[in-house]
């Protein structure tokens, strides 16, 4: 038999009735919380509030940078699966631009005001955290140096909720048809829109399927009140389960590979310190410099070293391949500038003009590895 308490819910969502008519009115309505509907708005504030704070700490509002992302959360490979698993959940609350969060932000209103209705508070916070991770865990696991961030793998998993739900009794079959319609043709819009690129599809869809499995658990839960928590922990286990798998397939050294790497930067800062030396410096000053400049970028060819060992992708191998040579010719180059200057001869010159001349080519394939 259709349950027809749970399809007035449906139907109530979107009327006037359904909000608070002493309050506030129109839009503004929608962002008021209330008794079976106080999760959405919540999301969307705090989406809202970090934006916000984000423009007034110095980001950029129509197109933040990857650095800025990274900073405040987003979902990046090297370092989510390295020990900053957080990232899965505070990218589901960031946004790359003004646009990008007003999109998101609308869509989610829109399927909340009907779903959280039909799920209750409680399990409709789980479920869009549940589907956010998963769609996070997703994108990690399709994109190895992409950074991702923004709602809509979370929105595109209470869809997917969604979806189930109309596939059950628990919403009238009149209603389901005309909802399923709409409910799919959003989801295709979106996901061919995806492959014009610069959209995460692989968020969007890992949030759609784990959507649209876990809310048939959800279902159940509505159903059968009294094995929610048996159900619940279910729930919450597909998706620990789900996260632990990805996570052991895909884990590797870029974290300390990244670590690596700042020291290595650090003691080349300090090696080519040579060069900003004024020109009336001393000849003792110069030879001095010379000789800290060899002993710094001697300091990096044991961390290059240590990397070559590191289960790296094949680019950052490369990379650190063509680092090895770089660092090898330009202590080269050093010993030649420092006998030039010892000795007061220019015969080491052309040896050192074709040591340049390398290293700069070096320099121009690490930077097309980056």
């Amino acid at each position: 038999m259709e349950n027809s308490y749970d399809q007035n819910k449906l139907s109530e969502a979107g009327t006037p009735s359904a909000q608070n008519s002493t309050g506030p009115t129109g839009f503004l309505s929608l962002l008021m919380p209330r008794k079976d509907y106080m999760v959405t708005p919540v999301i969307v504030i705090i989406n809202i509030t970090v934006f916000i704070i984000m423009i007034l700490t110095g980001v950029d509002f129509m197109n933040p940078s990857v650095e800025d992302l990274i900073k405040w959360g987003a979902d990046y490979r090297p370092l989510t699966v390295n020990g900053e698993w957080w990232r899965l959940l505070t990218a589901c609350f960031l946004h790359i631009g003004v646009l990008h969060l007003a999109l998101n932000m609308y869509a989610l209103l829109s399927i909340g005001l009907l779903l959280e209705r039909l799920m209750g508070p409680r399990n409709f916070l789980i479920a869009y955290l549940l589907t956010g991770i998963s769609a996070s865990v997703t994108s990690v696991w399709w994109h190895e140096n992409s950074v991702g961030a923004g709602a809509s793998g979370a929105i595109f998993g209470v869809y997917g909720i969604f979806v189930a739900m109309l596939t059950t009794s628990l919403i009238h079959k009149e209603e389901r048809q005309a909802q399923l319609k709409s409910i799919l043709l959003f989801i295709g819009y979106n996901l061919a829109f995806g492959l014009t690129g610069g959209v995460d599809n692989a968020a969007h869809i890992g949030g759609l399927l784990s959507g649209f499995f876990l809310g048939y658990g959800f279902y159940y839960m509505i159903k059968n009140p009294q094995k929610n928590a048996v159900l619940l922990t279910a729930v919450i286990s597909s998706v620990i389960i789900y996260t632990s798998v990805i996570f052991s397939a895909i884990a590797d050294d870029r974290a300390k590979y990244f670590s690596e790497m700042e020291k290595f930067s650090a003691l080349e800062e300090k090696g080519l310190e040579f060069y900003k030396l004024p020109d009336n410096t001393s000849t003792a000053n110069y030879l001095t410099s010379l000789k800290s400049g060899i002993d710094q970028y001697s300091k990096t060819l044991p961390i290059l070293k240590e990397i070559k060992t590191m289960d790296l992708p094949l680019e950052m191998k490369q990379r650190n391949q063509l680092l090895e040579k770089y660092v090898t010719l330009r202590i080269k180059t050093y010993q030649l500038i420092h006998n030039g200057v010892k000795e007061d001869t220019d015969k080491y010159n052309s040896e050192i003009q074709s040591c340049n001349k390398q290293l700069e080519a070096f320099l121009k394939e690490i930077e097309k590895l980056n």
